[in-house]
């Protein structure tokens, strides 16, 4: 995307931003470019970052004290969500309250995950074993404009920070507990109750929705080897973009 003028001033003026973007951006998706335009700056810089699903790694192997988090920035969210509103625009939901954020502190997004371990192996957990009538199925959320999402194995107990960032506004899932399973693996992670981001395609004039949310992020990874030699601890870490993809729609 590009701005609509050149735009520069002091370090401590916070009203230069990501909105002083032109309305326009290209997109990749269905084996095709778009080019869009949008009705404001914003929302183009929000095409270009959307997503319907994102896929993150972890590594958990306990022979080097595996750690792993995933953490998800939206950088345009403020742009849509008024802070202790629960009201939103699109492309978010009407509501702006997952299960487990407040509206009045963070707000949040609902999302729909599924772990898989290295094999690509699910574990398909049954939402009820009781009789009818069964309890609502309680998603998870991403809470705030970034939000970290630790992922722990079978048996382990949550702490009050992340394990490897230390962020309080933080959450945990849990690794597949298939006896079979490998320590290692992926999280897909797709957006709940969403509302398409229109643009218009410049060549037809035909209006295009991008379904998703601008959300991006990385996988963060910590392993502790005790056995690099006599007296030695050995810490390495790393990180991984998440891949995304985008579901766009010609209308």
């Amino acid at each position: 995307f590009a701005v609509d003028h050149v735009a520069h001033t002091h370090p401590e003026d916070s009203s230069l931003s990501l909105d002083a973007a032109a309305p326009n951006a290209i997109i990749m998706a269905n084996d095709k470019t778009y080019e869009l335009t949008f009705k404001s700056g914003i929302d183009a810089v929000s095409a270009v970052l959307m997503a319907d699903e994102l896929i993150g790694n972890y590594s958990l192997d306990t022979f080097v004290a595996g750690k792993s988090e995933t953490v998800f920035t939206q950088p345009t969210r403020r742009f849509y969500i008024e802070n202790g509103s629960p009201d939103s625009e699109p492309p978010y939901g009407l509501e702006s309250a997952a299960a487990n954020c407040f509206s009045s502190e963070y707000g949040g997004i609902e999302i729909s995950q599924k772990l898989y371990d290295r094999e690509s192996q699910l574990e398909v957990i049954p939402h009820c074993m009781v009789a009818a009538p069964c309890p609502p199925v309680i998603n998870n959320g991403i809470c705030g404009s970034v939000f970290v999402q630790s992922i722990l194995l079978p048996g382990m107990s949550n702490s009050v920070s992340s394990p490897i960032s230390g962020s309080h506004n933080f959450d945990a899932i849990i690794s597949p507990a298939i006896s079979h399973a490998t320590e290692s693996g992926f999280v897909q992670t797709q957006f709940i109750n969403t509302r398409p981001l229109v643009g218009t395609d410049f060549l037809t004039n035909q209006a295009v929705h991008l379904m998703g949310l601008p959300v991006i992020g990385v996988s963060l990874q910590q392993f502790s080897n005790a056995l690099a030699g006599e007296g030695l601890l050995a810490q390495y870490g790393g990180t991984h973009l998440l891949k995304s993809n985008i579901e766009v729609t010609e209308l």
